[in-house]
């Protein structure tokens, strides 16, 4: 296989009778599936023809094998273990010189979902059973410029955004099984369902506790000195 005269390497584990797909390309790349007897393979190449990201689905569809994205000169940015559809093992981040920045462990889908920018931690997930449960943070975790929940993979909880350490105008909103409802529409959703996050006017306020999941996650050191204080309009947050 060829992407403007430049051969792609083969991704690893797929036969070579295994059937390609092409989903597109450009100037920076092609991607599409292998499919063979025993599953299939997502996969793309950058221009130079390396393997930018690969992903391993079994028989049933169902992801099984590493997860892999990598950076612009190819070294691992992001790998994570699938197991018949459900992330188990240990998810792991990398800069560009190969150096471990974040490490989490999922079982059976479920775990705390990491990701490092600038040196510092700027994303927080928490899954259950391969499906978003729980608390969403985008920026540093103990202070966010915006924060979502979930159940069971839906949007449902209040949703705030931040700018500087005021809310955003219309903030908060509602949800409720992905639908975006009034809050005397979600209060009267509590009274039957009190799994849906409380209201709680201080948790407007922009600063969050430490979660839970991060002091047994694997944080490089210098990020984790970023992690345990709170941040500065310095460290280019506001």
């Amino acid at each position: 296989m060829r992407l403007a005269g430049r051969r792609l390497v083969w991704p690893p584990g797929v036969p070579r009778s295994a059937r390609f797909e092409e989903f597109g390309r450009n100037d920076n790349g092609l991607w599409g599936q292998f499919i063979h007897a025993r599953g299939r393979a997502s996969i793309s190449w950058s221009s130079e023809g390396t393997i930018f990201s690969e992903r391993y689905f079994d028989a049933q569809g169902r992801a099984h094998g590493l997860e892999v994205s990598r950076h612009d000169d190819g070294t691992v940015q992001w790998r994570v273990p699938w197991v018949r559809g459900q992330m188990h093992g240990l998810a792991r981040q990398f800069d560009e010189a190969g150096r471990e920045l974040v490490r989490t462990r999922f079982i059976r889908g479920s775990g705390i979902d990491l990701w490092v920018s600038g040196g510092f931690i700027s994303e927080l997930r928490e899954h259950e059973n391969s499906q978003l449960h729980g608390v969403e943070r985008w920026g540093h975790p103990l202070f966010p410029y915006e924060e979502n929940h979930y159940l069971r993979g839906r949007r449902a909880g209040i949703s705030r955004r931040w700018k500087g350490s005021t809310l955003e105008p219309g903030y908060p909103h509602y949800f409720v099984d992905d639908e975006e409802v009034s809050r005397a529409e979600y209060l009267r959703a509590r009274k039957t369902r009190p799994e849906l996050p409380a209201y709680r006017r201080q948790d407007d306020r922009r600063e969050r506790p430490m979660h839970d999941g991060l002091p047994h996650a694997w944080i490089r050191k210098d990020i984790r000195a970023h992690l345990m204080r709170m941040p500065t309009p310095e460290d280019g947050i506001d």
